[in-house]
């Protein structure tokens, strides 16, 4: 594939920040791993982290477009800033290894999501759900976030919703301000295991 191996570094793997940052597509790679998608070779800090930025994509609905973010040192993906408006987050492993089946968390939470509204994550069509599992302390948590999306993720799970690979605490968190979030929903697709 065309994917990357984005791991040790003393920063962030991908790091979009400021108001320019929009319309970007992130897939297909191994953030924080070895090359066999397996071992912990961590960023010093996050995997991904959007600040600012909107309607960019981490991931997608086919196998080729999943990133896999797993064992960096803080989170595994960052969204932050009240202009980051519309960003997605689809069909990623987030905490577990390249087969969805054994923990290799990053150490702070998967997903963090502060402020940025209209945030995606998951959703019904196939392939769109997130597996965000292992992680050290949360799952998924917003802070302060408004109308953010959370369908079709499997949270500490393996990739088949039968296995646990636990994240250490919640596995989805709403913190201080979070409103207009729907987690789940009536359409076919649309709960989160």
């Amino acid at each position: 594939g065309l994917g990357n191996l984005i791991s040790g570094g003393n920063g962030t793997g991908v790091d979009l920040e400021g108001p320019n940052s929009d319309n970007n597509q992130i897939v297909g790679n191994l953030i924080g791993t070895g090359i066999g998608g397996a071992v912990d070779l961590g960023n010093a800090l996050s995997g991904i982290v959007i600040v600012g930025g909107s309607n960019n994509t981490i991931g997608g609905a086919t196998l080729g477009a999943r990133n896999v973010i797993s064992g960096n040192n803080q989170k595994g993906i960052e969204i932050s800033g009240a202009v980051a408006v519309g960003n997605a987050v689809r069909g990623n492993y987030i905490g577990t290894d390249v087969t969805g089946m054994f923990d290799l968390g990053n150490t702070e939470h998967g997903i963090q999501v502060v402020f940025a509204s209209s945030t995606q994550i998951g959703g019904t069509n196939a392939g769109e759900g997130n597996l965000t599992s292992g992680n050290d302390q949360f799952g998924i948590t917003l802070n302060q976030t408004p109308s953010a999306t959370i369908q079709g993720n499997f949270i500490g799970t393996d990739k088949n919703g039968t296995g646990n690979v636990a994240n250490s605490s919640n596995g989805v968190f709403l913190d201080v301000g979070v409103n207009n979030t729907a987690i789940g929903g009536t359409p076919a697709g649309a709960g989160n295991t």
